[in-house]
């Protein structure tokens, strides 16, 4: 087996659990969840966008408000990427 589709095969939480029942748990999970697509794209070259930090007043207007942040967070995430994104067309995770 090659060796980077080896480590790249050891990408999982499952190691953190106490029994093989848990470790299979989390394997099943990761899988279901997204873990497959990430091993196949190792070796895929990814742009990584950094931009200017998040004003101190701009999160505290909004910390009393967990969806606002939310929402204002993500914003600014799709603010820097290089190809227009609609948050609306990407579904939100955990609702």
């Amino acid at each position: 087996m090659h060796q980077d589709r080896h480590v790249a095969r050891d990408i999982s939480y499952s190691f953190s659990a106490r029994t093989r029942g848990g470790r299979a748990m989390i394997r099943t999970m990761e899988n279901l969840t997204g873990r497959i697509r990430l091993v196949k794209r190792v070796d895929t070259p990814v742009r990584v966008v950094v931009g200017q930090p998040l004003g101190r007043d701009e999160l505290d207007r909004r910390a009393c408000d967990g969806k606002s942040l939310m929402a204002f967070l993500r914003r600014k995430t799709y603010e820097l990427s290089p190809r227009p994104i609609n948050p609306a067309d990407t579904g939100f995770e955990f609702q």
